[in-house]
């Protein structure tokens, strides 16, 4: 095996950049804080949120957020499930699956057949855009 020696030359433009000054500015971008995350650029779709549900079978839905820099595994949403008409809160397993893209997957199973409920979503204490949401299960 032979080994060979590369010299790598960057450029801004016609001025070279040296590899320190390169290292360092790329360790400055990586090491930035994410941005906030704002209730107000995170939006829901899919069938978990819209139109009829079947009670006791899984239902997904996706949030997306919408933001400069993120990091993996540091959004944190509020999922409140209330039965209407009266508002009770009702208790329901749902896990969320940051696909570390901006998508969140949010699955639950609604135990209540011949009911509406309400599904609020909330980031840092927000409510999403169009949160929350009505839902009926059969």
């Amino acid at each position: 095996l032979s080994s060979s020696v590369c010299e790598l030359t960057s450029r801004v433009g016609d001025a070279p950049v040296s590899a320190a000054a390169w290292k360092s500015r790329m360790t400055q971008q990586m090491n930035q804080p994410a941005t906030p995350l704002e209730a107000t650029r995170c939006t829901a779709s899919g069938a978990g949120i819209k139109g009829d549900l079947t009670a006791g079978k899984p239902v997904s839905f996706t949030i997306m957020t919408y933001r400069t820099k993120r990091k993996p595994g540091q959004d944190l949403f509020d999922v409140v499930f209330r039965k209407q008409p009266d508002g009770a809160v009702v208790e329901v397993s749902c896990t969320v699956v940051d696909k570390k893209d901006g998508s969140h997957l949010v699955t639950y199973t609604w135990p209540h057949s011949g009911s509406v409920f309400t599904l609020s979503l909330e980031a840092g204490g927000k409510a999403i855009k169009g949160s929350p949401f009505t839902v009926t299960c059969q």
